[in-house]
């Protein structure tokens, strides 16, 4: 089993494509909107798959670094 990362992970497309993804893999859900992510994983787990949440811009380069 591999391991997807996904920005925009909080809503809309990339909410979708996260949660499509932990159904065959391992998900790293990255946004900056915690609560949004924070809804993403626990569907991811409702829904049997694994995902762990990760609050950060990418616009952001000392975000990602951190």
């Amino acid at each position: 089993m591999g391991t997807a990362i996904i920005t925009g992970a909080a809503s809309g497309i990339g909410q979708a494509t996260a949660k499509r993804l932990a159904k065959r893999m391992n998900v790293v859900a990255a946004d900056r909107d915690a609560k949004g992510l924070a809804a993403t994983v626990g569907a991811i787990a409702t829904e049997g798959g694994k995902a762990i949440a990760i609050e950060v811009d990418v616009s952001d380069g000392q975000s990602v670094r951190d």
